[in-house]
């Protein structure tokens, strides 16, 4: 009797250091190593040219892309080369990212913004018709004065079966059907063109439509990344000024402002389906735990026998 209750006692403090441990490494995706590249493609970016009578004035600076690229990587957050190319303007700036919260932070640690540009499946509320307003999340910082926060969340889900949409969507390396989306509106805001090359945003009354203008994170269903949408980043607002880019859609399609043109991940565009080697990369730590434990359990109940 005194040999199995030690036994139990160990087991239980095995089980509490693999928690603690999987807590600790569980911030970065197994995927995320030094060279992982993104790159976004959008038909027109908008910067902050001044604030007057109707609202905020936008100015064009044509079309181009939006990529990040791992420079180095630990176990808690990710060093990004990101460049940004928008007409004749080319900038480029390195970023620290907390793996854990998406969190810009500065030399001392200070959060200066958000850049979702991948998320944790595994965190995700349950599938539709639940879909979830997730409270305390900020999605950008701060993206014309203010900050967006408590987004709506909709599980993996078909966009052309649950989303009643007549096609998947397009990106520049095929297209993806199965997709998690972030959403959040910013009331009060209403989106005018003036002309060719200047944009409005003006606040509007209760009783005019839209209610404001919605940012929405696309997201595929193997690795969590992020493929398009109306996109918005506080790597854009504040360290490049965009923050607005013109409307790209299809008949039938998804509506996005920005969509992923290339990467070096295998993100499986055919549609975006259940993967079994990235399921077991990914928890291989949970599996050897309940592996252990079940081994453990066989092992007493036969000594009882």
């Amino acid at each position: 009797m005194k040999a199995s209750r030690n036994l139990i006692t160990i087991f239980i403090l095995f089980l509490l250091l693999s928690v603690l441990y999987v807590s600790h490494v569980d911030a970065r995706p197994y995927w995320l190593r030094r060279g992982v590249y993104a790159v976004y493609r959008f038909e027109d970016a908008y910067a902050v040219k001044g604030f007057g009578e109707s609202g905020w004035e936008l100015v064009s600076l044509g079309g181009g892309y939006y990529k990040w690229q791992v420079v180095d990587v630990n176990e808690s957050v990710a060093v990004l080369e990101v460049t940004l190319r928008a007409g004749n303007m080319s900038r480029s700036v390195n970023v620290t990212l907390d793996l854990e919260t998406m969190s810009l932070i500065d030399e001392d640690g200070r959060v200066w913004g958000k850049a979702w540009l991948w998320i944790d499946l595994t965190k995700m509320p349950p599938a539709p018709p639940n879909n979830t307003i997730i409270r305390n999340v900020t999605v950008v910082m701060n993206w014309l004065n203010e900050s967006l926060r408590n987004p709506l969340v909709s599980r993996v889900y078909s966009l052309t079966k649950e989303g009643g949409l007549k096609a998947p969507f397009r990106m520049g390396l095929g297209s993806v059907d199965r997709v998690v989306s972030f959403s959040s509106i910013k009331t009060g805001l209403r989106r005018y063109k003036r002309d060719n090359t200047t944009v409005s945003v003006m606040t509007v009354g209760p009783e005019n439509k839209p209610a404001g203008l919605m940012l929405q994170w696309l997201y595929e269903a193997k690795y969590g990344l992020m493929i398009g949408g109306w996109y918005m980043d506080d790597i854009l607002s504040q360290k490049f000024g965009i923050v607005l880019f013109s409307e790209l859609s299809h008949r039938g399609g998804y509506g996005h402002w920005i969509y992923l043109y290339d990467t070096n991940l295998d993100i499986g565009v055919s549609a975006g389906g259940f993967d079994i080697l990235a399921f077991l990369k990914q928890y291989y730590i949970y599996i050897l735990i309940v592996a252990l434990a079940s081994l453990f359990i066989a092992v007493l109940l036969r000594g009882r026998i």
